[in-house]
């Protein structure tokens, strides 16, 4: 099934009922509709490869876990392993996890190619723990979007529900969750995804 632009956007990005909410945007045009096709298309081979994020974008890496090669392409229910520097959660053996909760490849429409991955804060794949393993809370989501429109390639952020996880059974791990979490509230994590924004589109 193929979306146009807005039904695509809001099969992927929810509502936000707490915390903070983050939209960020990255455009490049290229003045030729066929380089901008040939780079929209390397940009998704990027995006769709998580343990390639960090070749674009310093600071935290990412790899699919259980399948650490850097060409592995994601899948939905796929969980993310991210490390973050600096002492990680207690109740994710160090490190941040999300779940590919959907993708939508349209990467063929002639309408409106796109892309988009929404991950969502979640516990570690590998304990018994069903509360996220991740500085913000249940319900927090990642959104990011890449699409063509003619020679124009643009990628999108969507941060949503972004309140700091201070509910687990660690006082140590809730304390590194609010301090990791305002940070990211005031914009560190805003430098983060727009590092990657822009290395897909290569701006």
């Amino acid at each position: 099934m193929m979306y146009d632009k807005q039904k695509f956007f809001d099969e992927l990005v929810p509502e936000s009922s707490k915390g903070k909410e983050v939209t960020l945007t990255e455009s490049i045009r290229e003045g030729d509709t066929q380089l901008a096709e040939q780079k929209f298309r390397r940009a998704v081979e990027i995006l769709l490869r998580p343990g390639k994020w960090n070749d674009v974008a310093g600071g935290a890496r990412f790899s699919i876990s259980h399948n650490p090669d850097q060409e592995s392409i994601v899948k939905e229910n796929d969980f993310i392993r991210i490390n973050i520097p600096g002492p990680g959660p207690a109740n994710g053996e160090g490190y941040d996890w999300v779940m590919v909760e959907k993708i939508i490849d349209q990467t063929n429409d002639e309408q409106f190619p796109a892309v988009g991955l929404l991950l969502k804060a979640s516990p570690d794949p590998d304990t018994d723990d069903k509360a996220p393993a991740h500085f913000f809370g249940e319900g927090a989501s990642s959104t990011i979007i890449i699409f063509r429109e003619s020679d124009t390639i643009t990628a999108k952020y969507f941060g949503r529900n972004e309140a700091p996880n201070v509910h687990t059974d660690s006082v140590i791990t809730n304390i590194r969750n609010t301090v990791v979490a305002a940070g990211a509230m005031f914009g560190l994590s805003e430098l983060q995804w727009s590092s990657l924004l822009k290395g897909l589109i290569k701006k």
